[in-house]
């Protein structure tokens, strides 16, 4: 209709068309994958050329992860049980996996913790400590906190970070970790969150 034509001009509306691919195939290649590199379990889900070379339209990436990131809540969700400790990563994608969670049962001695500390000062809903929390809630579990900043400049302060006691404890038991979910990319420096707030420079995120 007229007002539907007029949004799709303006850039409020687009349509994308994904590319067809039958879950047969699909199917096939995760099991392919497996054997190959000695898996135990490959999700796959129909991508985009163009985001290999960064061309892909923004809208049309952020798609492609929240399909990603559904794809993974409902992995994490069948394979979380009560003996599960897990470690979760920070950042957008983390995010997008944390609000596709549907769980589907309440696991009360799951213990899920951050992989990396604090960003800065302020809450932030893409910081590690608190998706760890947002998971452990959802499942009626348990969570830790690593008190401590997630990037140091020099040998000296990492090792005084690491000599306090509250952050010992959760670096002994995200050793004891049976599920670990993070993303894996390309980093953009012209994107990057730690780029943006002056933890990294641009020359240092490649």
């Amino acid at each position: 209709n007229r007002l539907l034509q007029e949004a799709r001009q303006e850039g409020i509306v687009q349509f994308l068309v994904g590319p067809r691919m039958e879950d047969a195939y699909l199917r096939r290649l995760e099991a392919d994958m497996a054997t190959r590199y000695g898996l135990l379990d490959v999700i796959l889900v129909p991508g985009r050329e163009e985001i290999l070379d960064n061309t892909l339209p923004r809208n049309a990436q952020q798609a492609l992860v929240e399909q990603m990131a559904q794809r993974a809540a409902f992995y994490l969700d069948r394979i979380l049980d009560n003996r599960s400790v897990m470690c979760i990563n920070w950042g957008r994608v983390m995010r997008s996996v944390v609000d596709h969670l549907r769980p589907t049962r309440m696991l009360r001695t799951l213990k899920v913790l951050p992989f990396l500390g604090m960003l800065s000062s302020r809450a932030d809903a893409f910081e590690a400590n608190l998706l760890a929390r947002e998971v452990a809630q959802a499942y009626g579990g348990d969570y830790g906190w690593l008190i401590s900043p997630a990037i140091v400049r020099d040998l000296q302060q990492r090792e005084a970070v690491q000599r306090l006691p509250l952050v010992q404890e959760v670096l002994a038991a995200l050793q004891r970790a049976t599920v670990a979910i993070t993303a894996i990319a390309p980093a953009d420096p012209k994107s990057s969150t730690i780029v943006r707030r002056g933890l990294l420079a641009e020359a240092e995120v490649t």
